[in-house]
């Protein structure tokens, strides 16, 4: 869900999801794929390949790598399509997680 009266995200009017909406997804998906709520965040890598619809249901899947549990792999999905992609690297605070 997508508030575009959030006056930063949605400084102008548009119909796309904004990038900075979708890097913040990526950051919220890869902390709760990890389970660690509070993590930092040491990196984020996107790539957009299309402008993702505001109007379009859209998914965000998140996936851990298999080599490294601070690494996430994040696509967003509009209609069976991956739109933007990204890697979530967390610096976990082990105290906090």
């Amino acid at each position: 869900r997508v508030d575009d009266r959030h006056p930063v995200l949605f400084d102008h009017p548009s119909d796309h999801v904004p990038g900075m909406l979708l890097l913040e997804a990526f950051r919220q998906s890869a902390r709760a794929a990890c389970g660690c709520p509070d993590a930092d965040i040491a990196l984020i890598e996107a790539t957009y390949h299309r402008f993702v619809e505001l109007d379009e249901p859209a998914n965000v899947v998140a996936r851990i790598d298999a080599h490294d549990p601070w690494i996430v792999r994040t696509t967003v999905e509009q209609w069976g399509e991956v739109l933007a992609s990204g890697v979530v690297r967390l610096a976990p605070d082990r105290s906090r997680c």
